[in-house]
């Protein structure tokens, strides 16, 4: 399969994940759909077949919505600002949110919209980042192919999710994968948080400090440390390792979870850049003896 098939192939499956009916965020299709893009990505010339069967298949086990559609009002209103749409959203209010966005369309860059629902649903701490931050990192892949589109899915998330209450945390600004004690049931977030705070965003400085906010509640620090458990081959093969693991498990064994967590742990290597790599080499094979 050459690179223009598998890029096709992936936008398909991101497409018809865009119109799942899917009451759920972690394991989400749209979720799923980037995931195995970024693992694939490790190794582009040896796409894995398996992973990308195993993601058609979950993606086309959902029945599809009506495709969301642009407010019909085309005309330019007074000056609108993200504080009208951050209070839009707050207020449930998607219609005008979809007008709020469709004049913040005209006159910003779609990238910082995508930005301010990433920073908004990490400033409420809410459930719908994830896939908020799959939306992102899918149309950086597809340079922003059918933006509108994908910008009123976030908004419908968002819409959707828990009540917007903003709690200040006292954090000390530090984001240490060492320090924290690893839970099974935060790990995946965890890494998601270190790769965001270390990815190149214009509202940079506002998104780490809500991580750091939300990470003072959500994950606990260890009292003493351990010598990390790292394989050879881990070391040797560094992220295609996750590939290869991949390659060799039993279908049987391939669930939603797995892909999500294989690829928070390689979004977090990458960010890494040998600074945690041990680290979180050691927190992967805790989760995978537990998980076998």
């Amino acid at each position: 399969m050459n690179t223009i098939d598998l890029k096709y192939q992936i936008e398909i499956m991101y497409d018809l994940a865009l119109q799942a009916k899917a009451d759920m965020y972690i394991e989400h299709p749209v979720r799923l759909v980037q995931s195995v893009k970024s693992i694939i990505g490790i190794n582009p010339d040896n796409p894995s077949k398996k992973l990308l069967s195993f993601c058609e298949t979950y993606v086309g086990g959902f029945s599809k919505s009506i495709k969301y559609k642009d407010s019909d009002d085309k005309s330019l209103s007074e000056v609108v600002t993200f504080s009208d749409l951050e209070l839009s959203l707050k207020n449930k209010n998607f219609n005008e949110s979809i007008k709020n966005v469709s004049q913040l369309l005209k006159v910003s860059d779609s990238k910082h919209i995508l930005e301010f629902f990433v920073e908004f649903s990490l400033k409420y701490n809410m459930q719908s980042f994830y896939c908020i931050w799959s939306v992102y990192k899918m149309m950086l892949f597809l340079r922003g192919k059918d933006i509108l589109q994908n910008i009123i899915f976030c908004i419908d998330l968002i819409i959707a999710d828990d009540d917007s209450i903003y709690v200040e945390n006292n954090s000390d600004q530090i984001y240490n994968l060492a320090s924290f004690k690893y839970d099974k049931n935060s790990i995946e977030q965890m890494w998601i948080y270190y790769s965001v705070i270390n990815e190149t965003l214009v509202r940079s400085e506002n998104i780490t400090k809500y991580i750091y906010n939300n990470s003072v509640e959500k994950f606990s620090k260890q009292t003493q440390s351990q010598t990390p458990n790292v394989l050879k081959e881990q070391k040797m093969l560094g992220r295609e390792w996750i590939s290869s693991y991949l390659e060799n498990i039993d279908c049987k064994l391939l669930d939603v979870k797995l892909v999500l967590i294989l690829e928070a742990c390689r979004a977090s290597l990458k960010a890494s850049s040998g600074k945690y790599d041990e680290i979180i080499w050691d927190r992967l094979n805790i989760y995978l003896n537990e998980y076998r």
